[in-house]
């Protein structure tokens, strides 16, 4: 298990999550000022801020990858999903899943 932190510390970020309705199906989540510009220009709603992530590795986090895929009528929606573990990250990808990065860093949960 892994978690953001509920409260900014040093070099961290909000991780931000946006949702668009029908007909275009999507919610993402980023801590990018470039991409929450763009999924703003689309028509998308901020929902709020999940926690922060750190944008540095510090103890006891782990990189958190970001995976998208379009689906449905025309590929019209998208479905996001944040990975830690680096053999999901492969299953995903051997499913044709887009690779959108490294999206920064989150915390181990005991």
């Amino acid at each position: 298990r892994v978690s953001t932190r509920p409260c900014p510390r040093p070099h961290s970020r909000p991780l931000r999550c946006f949702y668009i309705g029908p007909p275009k199906t999507d919610t993402s989540c980023t801590i990018s000022a470039l991409e929450q510009k763009i999924v703003r220009g689309l028509g998308y709603a901020e929902i709020g801020v999940e926690g922060y992530v750190p944008t540095e590795r510090v103890a006891d986090t782990v990189v958190l990858y970001r995976k998208s895929r379009a689906y449905g009528e025309g590929n019209r929606d998208r479905e996001h999903r944040f990975v830690v573990d680096p053999d999901e990250l492969e299953r995903l990808r051997k499913l044709n899943w887009t690779y959108d990065g490294s999206k920064g860093f989150v915390y181990r949960v005991p």
